[in-house]
């Protein structure tokens, strides 16, 4: 099943564009790929074609920084770095080739994990059940660097969970452990918020050899993180990640630390009234099944088996039903909601019910299972998140960790031993049709934005202008980025400023461009633009094009001579 799941996805790969982004977060990483693969010299930027028109750099894109006369991306540099080796390889074909491998890593390390806990080595099961019915599917063909950043973690604690399962703590396991957490900081900032629970489990319970243990974590941990930061200054110049210091601002600026953080957990959680029902009754089911009354009881079997009801109908019953009320399909499916896409996890409370003492306390279990929590709740301290995507996407790690920690169990015995069988069918055989929408949607989303993408060139000439108040636009234009030049505009004035940029560098017409519904941006307070010495850019042609789900609009300017005006005439 792990290798059928494992060629499907690679056959999903094959469909999909090569430059097509699922997220405009792609965009920069890519740019920044291709720079690590062609281009010479350090540190290493990409070209940004409209220097000569905004040499004050206002108007580059998001998530972009200036670096002398280039452009870098604000995100760590470890995955489009490690991405440039394909690319280099095979071209953008490949682009997706690191995801899609560090996928089968965190997969195989989950379904290891698996077996390591049980005691046996059987691990396809587990590593199945990881690459087609958990998120880890959608990150596997997304040009993201959430996959990676996973199997990392996952392979860091398989060290340490085998090297705990033969009965002595090997502090060499734990150092692993912690350069795999310092390097993974640099694939994903988030990976360090672990870092502290992870200590307090190495050194605990006290004794010289969980000194040592712990010792070697924090050892191991600044040598991954010197170590990025390294790779970051001889890549970039730059050793802290642009980004880090973006979202530390955002975040400082956020009014209302408790609510705003209380405001995105119930976006995530809660999207729609069953997604948070369903949510509700699995942590009602998990509380009642994880104390020791309720542990056998009639009570916990029937709120196991109602959780994975509720999930089921959160992702199955629910978004059809708003579906043929006529709501689109991503409004339809929460399709960040744990309810619906963690639907797998359903059955935890489920495999949990009757377990004996000792595997509720399992040592290695609580570790996982901690891991996993932390690693939720600490990126819910450190900022509000606004942008969840399939599943979660921040929370991918605690996903498998969880997984690995319910595919140890055994199905207990009792009186509804085969009613608790088919729930967890149930559960983990819905969960592989919700991954696979996810990856009719990562296939939409990116097929529509590559389509995109084609139509703004065909519209423009090469070397033109493209002034757009869409953020995504120059992020989603793939190769293209080096056919045009981009410029970010929000507001009238810094169009206004571009358009004497453009008359001083002899440019006759430029087209502007946006994803926005209604005149925003170059159009909202009149079509004319006047430049300084009296001439007009007149938009000579308009045309709004129907790219799937989006509309794009297009305007096409040109320069013209002043014409007298009549007295009290106001130019529009």
């Amino acid at each position: 099943m792990f290798t059928v799941a494992a060629l499907a996805l690679l056959a999903v790969l094959a469909t999909l564009p090569p430059t097509g982004f699922f997220s405009a977060d792609s965009g920069p990483k890519y740019w920044q790929c291709v720079a690590f693969a062609e281009g010479e010299g350090w540190p290493r930027g990409f070209d940004y074609p409209a220097r000569d028109l905004d040499p004050e750099r206002r108007h580059i894109p998001p998530f972009t920084a200036p670096i002398g006369d280039r452009l870098v991306s604000i995100y760590p540099v470890l995955f489009p770095l490690l991405a440039a080796v394909p690319e280099l390889a095979a071209g953008d074909r490949a682009l997706r080739l690191l995801p899609w491998l560090a996928a089968l890593a965190a997969a195989w390390a989950t379904g290891r994990l698996a077996s390591a806990l049980r005691g046996d080595s059987l691990t396809w099961p587990g590593a199945a059940a990881a690459l087609a019915a958990t998120p880890l599917a959608f990150y596997a063909l997304a040009v993201w660097e959430h996959s990676l950043a996973a199997a990392m973690v996952v392979a860091g604690l398989l060290l340490v969970v085998e090297g705990e399962r033969d009965g002595a703590r090997m502090p060499w396991r734990w150092g692993a452990l912690g350069l795999m957490v310092g390097l993974g900081t640099w694939v994903r900032t988030e990976v360090v918020l672990v870092t502290p629970l992870l200590l307090l489990a190495a050194a605990w319970p006290h004794g010289p050899a969980t000194r040592r243990a712990a010792l070697a974590l924090g050892g191991g941990c600044a040598m991954g993180l010197v170590g990025g930061a390294a790779v970051q200054v001889a890549t970039v110049g730059r050793w802290l990640p642009l980004h880090v210091a973006y979202h530390a601002e955002s975040s400082l600026r956020t009014h209302g630390f408790l609510a705003s953080r209380l405001a995105s957990l119930e976006r995530w959680i809660a999207p729609h009234w069953s997604c948070g029902l369903a949510a509700a009754l699995w942590l009602v089911a998990l509380a009642i099944t994880l104390c020791r009354p309720g542990s056998r009881s009639r009570a916990g079997e029937i709120a196991g088996i109602a959780a994975v009801a509720a999930a089921v109908a959160a992702a199955t019953v629910v978004p059809a039903v708003r579906w043929l009320s006529g709501a689109a399909p991503t409004v339809a499916f929460p399709v960040s909601a744990p309810a619906a896409t963690w639907i797998v996890l359903s059955a935890l409370p489920v495999l949990l019910w009757g377990q004996p003492r000792a595997v509720l306390n399992d040592r290695c279990r609580v570790l996982l299972a901690a891991v996993a929590v932390c690693s939720i709740a600490a990126v819910f301290v450190a900022r509000p998140v606004r942008s969840f995507e399939w599943g979660g996407r921040l929370f991918l790690t605690a996903v498998l960790l969880l997984l690995a920690v319910m595919a140890s169990l055994p199905i207990a015995d009792g009186p509804w031993r085969r009613l608790r069988r088919a729930a967890v069918v149930v559960a983990v055989a819905t969960a592989v049709p919700v991954q696979a929408l996810g990856l009719v949607l990562l296939r939409h989303g990116a097929t529509t934005h590559q389509r995109i993408a084609v139509e703004l060139l065909a519209f423009s000439e090469p070397d033109e202008p493209i002034v757009t108040d869409s953020y995504m636009l120059p992020l989603i234009s793939g190769r293209g980025w080096w056919q045009r030049r981009f410029l970010y505009a929000t507001g009238r004035p810094g169009v206004e400023r571009l358009a004497a940029s453009f008359a001083q560098h002899g440019v006759a017409r430029w087209t502007y461009a946006t994803l926005e519904r209604g005149p925003t941006g170059v159009l909202e307070d009149g079509r004319v633009l006047v430049d300084a010495d009296g001439r007009r850019w007149i938009p000579v042609l308009e045309e709004e094009r129907e790219v799937r789900s989006e509309r794009l609009r297009l305007v096409r300017f040109e320069r013209r001579q002043p014409r007298p005006l009549a007295a009290g005439t106001q130019v529009r």
